[in-house]
């Protein structure tokens, strides 16, 4: 502290402010904990300033607590410093010594505070009280309500804790009604099994056969989870009745396609069928026209994974 004091540029006395020493933001900030390490870092400008150099960490506080003020004659000096600090550099300044400047004006205006301050030190009201004597008064407050007597002598705290209900006075447990909970959401809270079967059978029917090939069940669920805009694993509960819906769907498309391409071999041989047509045209209708049915007097091919 001494070598700080003799290698000071100037002499403190020269200043025209107040001691930083007996100002807030010395005061009310503890030397130990964050607050004190930020503002051992934002008196590195203004320690450069009076000595010429940044200062160790933990020591320029000390150093400045008399800096009352640069000489006049170095306010051009001071000015160039501090205009070259960032905006962040000078908001850390304003916030440790509590100037009294915003930070949203502009950069040239900003820095003309903190200078301000610097060549006249001056509280500005933006720290208030001390930080050390706030627990203090508040632990003195609470145990002065706590021993403060009532009209009949006794602590309050005591009659507080005899106005306590016994537990035999408490009401049991099961005297006490939960409020009804709300029952959870069903699963038939989402769509019918008759529109599932339904968008099952018009999914199927837009698709082609190639597609059809490919299939699965999974696929067919997200498609349709997402056709009744419900969350993934929405239609889980009813994939037994996709499947089957899909997978009689699936037989009787491919049964009318198998008819039908019989229906042309014969034509192609000349030997017209008086039922070929006829029946490949009423299977295509049946199954475009309603929910598929399996015929089961023809095998069920394996083309389809859902079969």
């Amino acid at each position: 502290m001494s070598q700080e004091e003799e290698t000071a540029r100037f002499d403190f006395n020269e200043g025209a402010g107040t001691a930083l020493g007996s100002l807030p933001c010395f005061t009310a900030v503890s030397t130990r904990g964050a607050a004190g390490k930020a503002l051992e870092a934002a008196l590195e400008p203004l320690h450069r300033i009076v000595y010429g150099r940044a200062g160790n960490n933990g020591k320029r506080r000390a150093a400045l607590e008399r800096f009352k003020g640069c000489p006049a004659s170095m306010e051009a000096e001071v000015s160039e410093k501090i205009s070259k600090l960032t905006k962040d550099r000078l908001r850390d300044v304003i916030r440790a010594l509590g100037i009294n400047v915003h930070i949203s004006l502009p950069h040239a205006q900003v820095a003309a505070g903190v200078v301000k301050f610097l060549m006249a030190p001056r509280d500005d009201g933006k720290i208030k009280g001390s930080l050390p004597a706030a627990p203090k008064t508040k632990k003195e407050y609470s145990a002065k309500r706590s021993a403060s007597p009532d009209t009949d002598g006794k602590p309050l705290m005591k009659k507080v804790r005899a106005e306590t209900p016994t537990p035999s006075s408490a009401a049991p447990p099961s005297a006490v009604k939960s409020p009804p909970s709300s029952p959870a959401p069903a699963a038939s809270a989402g769509p019918s099994d008759e529109a599932v079967l339904v968008e099952v059978y018009r999914h199927v029917l837009s698709m082609t056969p190639e597609d059809r090939a490919v299939l699965g069940v999974k696929a067919l669920r997200t498609n349709l989870e997402a056709h009744f805009k419900l969350v993934a694993g929405g239609l889980r509960h009813k994939k037994d009745i996709i499947t089957s819906a899909a997978s009689d769907c699936v037989r009787a498309l491919k049964e009318a396609e198998m008819r039908a391409a019989a229906a042309a071999l014969q034509n192609l041989d000349g030997a017209p069928s008086p039922v070929s047509n006829a029946g490949a045209e009423q299977a295509t209708i049946s199954v475009a026209s309603g929910p598929c049915s399996p015929d089961r007097t023809v095998p069920s091919p394996d083309a389809s994974p859902l079969l």
